[in-house]
């Protein structure tokens, strides 16, 4: 068996590449990948983020937080409903 991996950049070769390999009766595995460019200063501030070990300011006040899932409630089937 050979196994061969075809880079294609423009979909509308991809196009006219399978009905090809159908017609041969080959099988393939389609993988798309999408590449993602990010310019120096956008790399430059998440990786301060990174080094600083993360951004958690979308979290909020822990400490409240803590508070209203801690209060004292009756909970099902413990007998003080």
């Amino acid at each position: 068996m050979i196994e061969l991996n075809i880079k294609i950049s423009n979909p509308q070769d991809l196009n006219v590449l399978l009905p090809l390999l159908k017609r041969l009766g080959l099988s393939w595995e389609q993988r798309i990948h999408f590449e993602q460019k990010t310019d120096d200063a956008e790399l430059k501030r998440l990786q301060q983020i990174i080094a600083a070990g993360g951004d958690t300011a979308y979290f909020g006040d822990p400490v409240e937080w803590q508070r209203k899932e801690r209060q004292e409630r009756n909970l099902p089937f413990s007998g003080t409903e």
